[in-house]
């Protein structure tokens, strides 16, 4: 197969593919709700690439049915990476708030450049396509209702918009279009002029894009308004077109370079791959070794085999470092033995007691363990598992005052608990038998238990209710 025919067409393919979508799309889109550009305190900045432009759009904001707590004020600087670039400013479609009464503006946009007037503070509803379509002044070729030049330098932008909620009838919406531009006279080769005056140049890519850039009337970038097919996400859908052909491209070229390493056998579909060093013949080999089946002597006892198997095995760790392991078997005994003790102090009975049965399996014999474990025991009222733990440290230390004491303390409570446990059950059974009794007109009264002095047995008696 021709591999070089097949990436030239491939390659083809792909160039008309993004001439189609117009891939190639030279904004970068900045939203107003971004911590990253607005500030209300400081002016954020925001660097121009050369030969770049600018959107300035809006998400959420526009929902503004309801009161907000705080007003949207918005400030941020526009930097040309090359101090002699100029910034045209379009504004492509912008629905700010305006009072009736007194025509001052509620929502505005204001630009002021490094040096030079800042513009008028711009509100109401424009559109570029209807605002630049026919030109009112001879004279003055640029529109000014909707566009602002900077000559050279930063140029700053403020936006705010109220905290009092939309009428019916009002929307939010700005969508803005920022462009570097050069003079003619110092511009690249690839900048073209807006006007036949040869003043103005900006980037080849602007021009019939559906975009404004050029802040002039007439459209003349896009060769006259009718031509104009930007909407508020217009920009934001280009690019992500853009970016979706690039990474099914990138994609493309991933499973075609697959295909082709996988054909010719490389990388990890070569022969080689998991052992690179070994060779045909001595792969060969150790295949046939691992298919070959043990053969034992005749003489051969299961038991050598058994000897034969361990000293294959490697050593233990603590065959091999019995001091560690002595010294992380009492870290470990002591870190448990405190964590109990903190969490008794927190009153985590339960998982205190966890944590003290934790120590005794490291270390049976660990009296203050058992000790602790059988006063929590005592505490939660487990009186026989306390008793038993008590007893249990007798066995280990005969002298120990505590555990002597509880074992004299805690069989009288035992018993008295139980009896108040037997008297507890036989009141809820006699009351159970006065439940199935009372339909009848009897109660556990008219059954007397009788006890025999001769065999100890009892036996039961009927006394029926005497009537009146």
């Amino acid at each position: 197969m021709n591999y070089m025919y097949l990436w030239q067409h491939y390659f083809i393919f792909w160039y008309y593919v993004t001439e189609l979508v117009e891939a190639h799309v030279p904004y970068k889109t900045i939203m107003l709700e971004d911590p990253d550009v607005c500030s209300e305190i400081t002016r954020r900045g925001v660097k121009f690439e050369p030969a770049s432009a600018i959107n300035l759009t809006q998400s959420r904001l526009s929902d503004h049915s309801l009161r907000w707590a705080t007003s949207v004020n918005c400030n941020f600087r526009l930097k040309p990476k090359n101090k002699r670039d100029g910034i045209m400013v379009v504004i492509q479609e912008l629905s700010f708030r305006r009072d009736d009464s007194t025509q001052e503006c509620i929502d505005y946009i204001q630009f002021k450049p490094e040096r030079g007037r800042p513009s008028p503070k711009i509100c109401g509803y424009l559109s570029a396509r209807s605002v630049m379509s026919s030109q009112l002044d001879v004279f003055d070729t640029t529109s000014k209702d909707n566009t602002f030049i900077s000559n050279d330098g930063d140029l700053d932008v403020s936006v705010y918009i109220s905290k009092n909620a939309l009428k019916p009838d009002e929307t939010t919406r700005i969508n803005i279009i920022f462009t570097l531009y050069n003079y003619c006279l110092y511009s690249p080769n690839d900048y073209i002029p807006c006007l036949e005056s040869r003043e103005y140049c900006i980037h080849k890519d602007y021009f019939f894009d559906g975009v404004i850039n050029c802040p002039f009337f007439g459209c003349i970038d896009e060769n006259g308004c009718n031509e104009v097919l930007v909407t508020s996400n217009s920009v934001g859908n280009k690019v992500l077109i853009g970016s979706a052909t690039t990474l099914v491209f990138t994609f493309m070229v991933f499973i075609v370079c697959l295909y082709i390493c996988r054909k010719q056998r490389k990388f990890c579909w070569s022969d080689n791959f998991a052992s690179p060093n070994t060779t045909t013949q001595t792969q060969t080999t150790r295949v046939i070794e691992m298919n070959e089946s043990p053969i034992q002597p005749a003489n051969a006892t299961p038991s050598q085999s058994n000897d034969q198997e361990d000293k294959d095995l490697p050593p233990s760790y603590e065959s091999l470092f019995p001091s560690r392991q002595k010294y992380f078997s009492c870290f470990l005994l002591q870190n448990t033995y405190i964590k109990a003790a903190a969490k008794i102090k927190l009153d985590y009975v339960e998982t205190a007691i966890d944590d003290c049965t934790k120590a005794i399996d490291l270390n049976p014999d660990y009296v203050k363990a058992y000790l602790r474990r059988a006063k929590l025991y005592e505490k939660s009222e487990k009186l026989d598992e306390s008793l038993k733990d008590f007893t249990k440290i007798l066995d280990l230390e005969p002298a120990n005052n505590e555990a002597r004491a509880a074992a004299i303390r805690l069989p009288p409570m035992i018993n008295e608990r139980n009896e108040k446990l037997k008297e507890e059950m036989m009141g809820k059974l006699k009351d159970l038998g006065n439940l199935v009794l009372r339909p009848f007109g009897l109660s556990t009264e008219n059954f007397k238990l009788q006890q025999d002095p001769n065999t100890g047995g009892y036996s039961v008696n009927f006394q029926q209710n005497h009537k009146r």
